[in-house]
């Protein structure tokens, strides 16, 4: 990942709204270079380079053309922290923070991962006003969720959901 992407990608979560626009924009491009590009190419993992595969489908016949390669792959951690709202805000997520931030015309998203503790995941949608979420944390894990419009829930195991209104100008 370029550093200025990166860069960018770190300053979105509690910076200007236009940077999250900005790198929405980046995530959802089509064209080469991209992370969608490779996507649509039949990509199911990060390659090394933008273009290992050309769009006729042949590989890229130049050096460092890996097709499982995290050189690029600043971008998942981001999607599921900021996007998804799953953050590690303990060790090895025995304590996590729930805080998805939508914005960037992303309506909806899902994320989950495997912890120590056991499955994690997060699920949102914004839909006629009111943004919904939920949530599931591990046994002996805790976790707090902080909501859009600035509302805390503070959780034990198992299975939630909540809603707020939700404006589109936050």
């Amino acid at each position: 990942m370029p550093v200025s992407l990166a860069m960018i990608a770190e300053e979105a979560p509690d910076g200007a709204r236009a940077k999250l626009l900005q790198f929405s924009h980046m995530l959802q491009c089509r064209e080469c270079p991209s992370w969608l590009y490779q996507v649509d190419m039949g990509a199911t993992t990060i390659w090394e380079r933008w273009d290992s595969m050309q769009p006729d489908g042949t590989v890229n016949s130049g050096e460092m053309t890996s097709f499982n390669h995290y050189a690029l792959g600043a971008v998942a951690d981001w999607l599921h922290r900021v996007v998804g709202g799953i953050e590690n805000a303990g060790s090895g997520y025995d304590r996590i923070l729930f805080r998805p931030r939508p914005g960037g015309g992303v309506s909806h998203a899902k994320c989950e991962l495997e912890s120590p503790y056991g499955r994690i995941a997060s699920g949102w949608q914004i839909t006629d006003g009111t943004f919904s979420v939920t949530v599931e944390v591990p046994p002996g894990a805790g976790a707090e969720l902080v909501m859009p419009d600035g509302t805390r829930h503070t959780l034990t195991n198992g299975e939630h959901r909540y809603a707020c209104r939700w404006a589109a100008d936050r």
